[in-house]
């Protein structure tokens, strides 16, 4: 049941799908493994040119190059999908005009808790585009880590 729910999105689903991987005692650990490997392709395909999907900002009525940090993340809790919110989070990551701080404390809030897969993924990509370890979401404990520390260095040149 967790590969089923893991291929849709879940990640606490995937989550446990891991820890079965690594157990040693599951008898089915190769059809896991391979599920785990089918998700991470898939969300490496959807990096493709062709595979990425646009958003429709008018059907939300919302514009991405004036609205504000908050309006940004209002859009993205009312979107309630994976996919359309990864799409979201993407945009709001291109902003020059948002704080890094902030943007630091949102990429912790989701590499720690998302319970959305494709916005793991999403997340991951937008930190790999700066930290460079080319990791996928397996790596999200060193994600995590990195933007930990980058948040704290922040913090303290604040000061």
């Amino acid at each position: 049941m967790n590969i089923v729910m893991a291929i849709n999105d879940d990640r606490n689903a995937f989550d446990k799908l891991l820890e079965q991987q690594n157990s040693g005692t599951n008898r089915y650990v190769r059809a896991i493994y391979e599920a785990i490997d089918t998700i991470i392709t898939q969300e490496t395909l959807e990096d493709l040119p062709l595979a990425q999907p646009q958003l429709n900002w008018e059907f939300y009525k919302f514009n991405p190059d004036t609205n504000n940090w908050d309006t940004y993340i209002q859009l993205y809790n009312r979107a309630g999908e994976g996919s359309v919110q990864s799409l979201i989070l993407q945009k709001l990551s291109e902003q020059t005009r948002f704080p890094r701080d902030k943007k630091l404390e949102l990429y912790h809030e989701l590499l720690s808790g998302t319970p959305s897969l494709k916005v793991l993924s999403r997340t991951c990509k937008i930190v790999d585009s700066e930290s460079h370890l080319g990791l996928n979401i397996l790596g999200t404990p060193r994600y995590l880590e990195w933007v930990n520390h980058q948040w704290s260095q922040l913090s303290i040149s604040n000061y």
